[in-house]
């Protein structure tokens, strides 16, 4: 399960070293997420032949502050209002055993940071919560 998080995470930040663009205007850089190994087949078990889908959300962030604060329940069901004065833009992933995932969009122009949070079974042992800060030289080149 933190390996999945851990993988999403450094697909998260090689991507800035390639989705960048470097003509248009709002939006500057583009987000690729890319996750080339696919999920644990044994992700969110249940019993040994009962896998459950992982949820993912991916948030554009203005700061981390309230996100780095903030339970896992308060960001995966209150997110609007809980990073309401943080939040530029969010979108869920629901990611079944054995299923890649690839992600790429245009980041708001305002967008300093990405946060990732992953649903998992057993939340109180898993690392839930990964963030990164957008490179300068990617949203100003």
């Amino acid at each position: 399960m933190k390996s999945l998080l851990c993988l999403i995470f450094a697909a998260l930040i090689l991507s800035f070293l390639s989705g960048c663009t470097s003509t248009p205007k709002p939006p500057i850089a583009q987000l690729s997420l890319n996750v080339q190994k696919n999920v644990n087949p044994r992700v969110n078990e249940k019993r040994e032949s009962e896998s459950r889908p992982i949820v993912i959300r991916v948030y554009e962030l203005k700061s981390l502050a309230t996100f780095n604060e903030s339970d896992f329940f308060s960001v995966r069901d209150h997110y609007k209002e809980v990073l309401s004065n943080e939040l530029l833009n969010s979108e869920e992933f629901y990611l079944v055993p054995n299923q890649k995932l690839r992600l790429t969009r245009p980041l708001n122009l305002d967008t300093r940071y990405i946060g990732v949070v992953a649903a998992f079974r057993e939340i109180e042992t898993a690392q839930w919560r990964a963030s990164t800060a957008v490179p300068v030289d990617e949203r100003f080149s």
